[in-house]
């Protein structure tokens, strides 16, 4: 095993489908089935070169429209 810190770095790498690095019976499961879900839905997920890390991530989501909010996805009002 191995650890790395990641906190200190200005774009850090970004987890996603959280669901599929724990174990069936986790508590919030279910919500990061959601989200991966809806993620998938509004096609957030599908320029996985440019998404894996904050910055990359952040502006995918703006050119969407859209912001997390906890563990769901809203529309940004402009």
């Amino acid at each position: 095993m191995s650890f790395r810190d990641y906190s200190k770095r200005a774009n850090p790498p970004i987890l996603h489908r959280k669901e599929l690095f724990v174990p069936k019976g986790y508590p919030a499961r279910s919500k990061f089935e959601r989200l991966t879900r809806q993620e998938e839905r509004w096609e957030l997920l599908d320029e996985t070169a440019r998404i894996g890390t904050r910055h990359g991530w952040e502006e995918r989501l703006e050119e969407c429209g859209v912001r997390l909010a906890g563990h769901r996805l809203v529309r940004v009002q402009r």
